[in-house]
């Protein structure tokens, strides 16, 4: 009797065991729950870049008065006076290349050069678009007021393989220039662009 008892006992033991170890290794629902919380940040998608999102903007970010703007190797590509600036205050904007000027007054450009847009008030001036390098493209701009009379630099550069638009929103209360990537492709195959005031 005595055997048969210690038996019992010794098989009682090993099944507490054996159901403690399986209960461990199978998560209930908040466990699993905490797994998925854990691992949400790699299993989310991410919409691409190459598309204009509705939600919000890609990049953003301010543009405030330069003390010291660097144009050394830089050439005067277009400067466009007397744009009407907030305030009733008027405005240059001028675009600079890093491109040689040709005696009859073209440029000879290599596959990528540097540009630099630069916007010239009362206030100070504003490098709209910093010194950067583009290759095998270049930049353009529009401006313009909105229906709110705020004021809009609208900046585009185009490469064969990529094509980027900035909007930058004059801030009267901080006097900077706030600053959105609202469309940004890469890896696309450019075909051409046609301008309805080339033809004036």
């Amino acid at each position: 009797m005595k055997h048969k008892l210690i038996v019992l006992i010794t098989i009682f033991c090993f099944s507490s065991i054996f159901l403690n170890a399986c209960q461990q290794s199978t998560p209930n629902s908040s466990d699993k729950n905490l797994v998925a919380e854990s691992a949400s940040p790699d299993s989310v998608t991410i919409p691409s870049s190459n598309t204009i999102t509705e939600t919000g903007p890609l990049e953003t970010g301010k543009v405030a008065v330069s003390d010291t703007i660097d144009t050394n190797g830089l050439n005067e590509y277009w400067k466009r006076d007397g744009i009407q600036f907030p305030a009733d205050s008027e405005a240059t904007l001028s675009l600079y290349v890093g491109a040689e000027k040709n005696s009859d007054g073209n440029f000879s450009f290599d596959d990528g050069q540097d540009w630099l847009l630069i916007l010239e008030t009362k206030l100070g001036s504003y490098q709209i678009f910093p010194r950067q390098y583009v290759q095998l493209g270049g930049v353009s701009c529009s401006v313009f007021n909105d229906e709110e009379n705020v004021f809009h630099i609208l900046v585009t550069v185009q490469q064969t393989a990529g094509y980027q638009i900035f909007d930058y929103i004059f801030d009267e209360n901080s006097n900077t220039f706030e600053q959105t990537k609202i469309y940004d492709a890469g890896g696309i195959n450019f075909i051409f662009e046609e301008h309805w005031n080339d033809k004036i």
